[in-house]
Parts: structure tokens; sequence; C-alpha cells
């Protein structure tokens, strides 16, 4: 027998066992998240190579034995060009089209995917792409939506140039959630006949705000200027900001970690995974009108007078606030502080745990206010610093129990729904009404 023959034959054994142990047992004895719960990543890496090689040696082995071994030139030389050229162009796409060669906190930790949107900013951390349109839901339970960025990134048709009314704040003011005519942004601006300019990034805190309101907002030479503080991550967020801006382009991940994390096998595998609440999620019912119970998770506790777990961060929030207070009274803007309260808290009454010792880590001792949690420490600090200060609490739970507004907030999403966007908007207009020079200074106390 020709040792070309026996070589074949071993390489077909070999082949064909990696074949079964990468595509058959999975299917049999499940090993991983991956295709519906069966298959680990590095399956669906090693699927490729260990597939062509065992169609590229059954072709030579049943090939004529004259044109074996040409045959075996050819066809390997053709698989492994196929292999490398596949591999190649998926960590160019993930490496350099992405910039996942270069470290960044939030990108390697994965709250804020890599995308063609979504791009590294050494000033901010990252932001959106300019003059991106497209469409998507923004987390669960919200309808999908088109989104058109500005030259900036921001949520706003181009070419806006002067602005009457300027809007910094997270995802509650981006409002990927709504149609754009839907949030609080444009309300104010139709129901006020102002000029106004949203400049919500999804996914910054207070730091990221104030770099905002710095690089943009004021080279729109407005009249006031409306922050949006949000009670669920701000202060973690002004904590990921201070460790970022250290370094901004160190690696928090190997560079492998990040090809992997930015893959194109890795995205198109990441949508069959079933869908896992993160750990510090919480089971619970949410009542919704008069008869719908939904089942869900809750994301954001009230943390009460825990703050000490988060003093960096409130030290950091309360700074920046400061420091934009001190700018906008420089040129004469009037800041309107205003805070967007935790689900937890506003739908309480709506709520059901399905364990008590979730309700308690939630909603300790089943309070939704406290003198010392961080809306009383920032409207404490709006006093002593003079911007006016409002917290949407009161409004948005009132209008939660209204069986003729619309819903407030989105149950297992916890951003505003059309009536939350209503409620802020006729708070923000309510402080409008007010002679300018009352307004900083001044406070809600509803």
């Amino acid at each position: 027998m020709p040792p070309l023959k026996l070589w074949l034959r071993l390489f077909v054994v070999l082949t064909a066992v990696a074949f079964l142990y990468v595509w058959i047992l999975p299917l049999i004895r499940p090993r991983g998240l991956y295709l519906w719960g069966h298959y680990q990543l590095r399956d669906l890496f090693l699927a490729l190579p260990v597939g062509l090689a065992l169609a590229y040696s059954l072709a030579i082995l049943f090939s004529p034995v004259e044109k074996q071994f040409r045959r075996a030139v050819r066809l390997g030389f053709s698989c492994v060009v196929v292999v490398l050229t596949f591999f190649a162009l998926d960590a160019w796409h993930s490496l350099i089209y992405l910039g996942a060669w270069q470290g960044n906190l939030y990108f390697d930790y994965a709250s804020s995917p890599r995308s063609r949107l979504t791009i590294h900013d050494d000033e901010l951390g990252f932001r959106r792409a300019s003059n991106a349109v497209w469409r998507g839901n923004f987390g669960l339970n919200a309808p999908v939506q088109e989104i058109r960025l500005d030259e900036n990134g921001f949520r706003n048709p181009s070419g806006i140039t002067q602005a009457d009314l300027v809007f910094i704040g997270d995802s509650y003011t981006f409002a990927g959630e709504v149609a754009e005519a839907d949030t609080f942004v444009q309300v104010v601006g139709r129901e006020s006949g102002l000029r106004v300019v949203n400049l919500g990034g999804a996914g910054y805190g207070a730091s990221q705000e104030l770099v905002v309101l710095k690089k943009f907002g004021l080279q729109y030479n407005p009249r006031y200027v409306v922050w949006q503080i949000f009670e669920g991550n701000d202060l973690r967020d002004a904590e990921n900001f201070n460790i970022f801006r250290k370094d901004p382009k160190r690696a928090y991940i190997s560079l492998q970690a990040r090809y992997l994390q930015n893959s194109i096998i890795t995205k198109l595998a990441e949508a069959t995974l079933p869908r896992i609440p993160p750990s510090y999620a919480v089971p619970a019912s949410f009542k919704i009108g008069s008869n719908e119970i939904r089942q869900g998770y809750l994301h954001f506790p009230y943390l009460k007078d825990r703050l000490e777990e988060r003093a960096e961060g409130m030290e950091e929030t309360k700074r920046t606030l400061a420091e934009g207070y001190r700018l906008c009274q420089e040129r004469g803007i009037g800041l309107l502080v205003i805070f967007v309260p935790n689900f937890v808290r506003v739908m309480e009454p709506h709520l059901t745990f399905d364990k008590e010792r979730d309700r308690q880590r939630f909603l300790p001792d089943n309070a939704v206010t406290h003198p010392n949690d961080f809306t009383r420490q920032l409207e404490k600090h709006s006093q002593e610093v003079g911007y006016a200060f409002i917290d949407l609490y009161p409004a948005l739970k009132e209008s939660a129990t209204l069986e003729n507004w619309p819903r407030v907030m989105i149950p297992d999403n916890e951003h505003l729904e059309i009536g939350g966007h209503l409620t802020t908007a006729h708070q923000i207009l309510q402080w409008l009404e007010k002679p300018l020079a009352a307004q900083n200074g001044s406070r809600n106390d509803q």
C-alpha cells in the first residue's frame, strides 16, 4: 500500500474524530451556552478549520492514486488560504475596525460594547459615531425606534448651531426607548417654543456630562442648561470615570480577550445565548394597568442610607455639579438639575417581590425616602452651591397612579416611557415659567 494512502487514512481518522468532538458531541452532551446551550466558544472557533480539514482529507482519499499528491498540495493550499483569510478578516474587524487593539475601561468590561456606532474617545471614554442613523431597541421591552445622530454623535437633527435650552444627562436624556418627538427634551421645546438640543449620552455619568457641557453645550450659547442625574448608577459611573481618566488607554483585559470579545464569531454566537439576568438582578412581578401582571427583574436597589459604599462617587458628583454651575453662572445661564429616581421607588405600589430578602435588599424596611439618601444629599448640595434642583420622584409616582395617564416607566428596562417623559417635561416647564433671577438658587419642594 502506498505510504501516502496510509498517511491519508490516518489523517481522515484524526480529522473525523476532531469533527465528531467539535461538531457532533455537543449536540448529544451539551457543554456550553452558545448555539442554544450546546457549544463552547472554542468549539465555534475550531469548527471551520476542523470541517475543512475533514472535507480536504476525504476529497484526497477518494481521488485516483496518481492524482492524490498533486490534489493534496492544491487543496491543502486552498484550505490554508481560506482559514487564514477568514481569521485575518475577523481579526481586522475586531482589532482595527472596532478598535479593540486599544484598551478601554468601558469596552473591556463590555458595559458599552464596541460597534460602528460606539467608538473610543480620549476625553469621554466612548461616544456615539457622527451622523449615524439606525433602527433598534434600547433594552428589554423597548420598541424599535429610529435613531438619528448629529455631527457630534447626539440625538438631534444635524446642523443645530444655537439653542436656548441645552439638555445633558445619560440614557434617560438620550431616551432611545421612545420616539425622538416623545422625549422630554422635544416636549419642552414644543410647549415652550424654545430651541432645544439633546446632549444626552447613554452610559455617561456626571463627570462625562461636564465634559459634554464644556466641549459642546456651551458652544450653543444657551439661556438654560438642564442637567439630568439618575439615582441608579450615576455614583458608580462617576467612580469609573475617575479610574478611566487616570489612564485612558490602559488595557484591562488581554489583547486576545479583546479580540475574542469583539470577534464576528462571538457576536453571532451571542445571539443564541439564553437570557440570563445579571447576578445583581432580582425577580419581581409588575402590575401593569388594572389587570396585567408581568414577570421581570429589577436592577437598581434603593441605597437609602448606605451611600458610604459610593462615597467617592458622591463627592465626584457634587464637585462636578458645582463646577458646572460655576461655568453657567459666569455666562448668565440658568442651571436646573433634575433627579430621576429608581424604578423600584416609583413603582413600589405596583411591585411584588418573589422573596422577602429581595425586597429588603432593594427597598430596605420598605422605605422609599430617607433624609440621607442620594436625593436629599443633592438637594442639600443645591442649596449650598446655588443651582436649581427638582426631584422627579413625587411627580413620577403620582403619574404612575393615574388610570388615564400613559405608562411612566418600562418594566425590566427601568427607563422612562412616554408618560414619564411627559411628567418630566411638565416639571421643567414649570421651572421655566419662573423669572430667570429666581431660578438659580430655588428648589422644588414637591
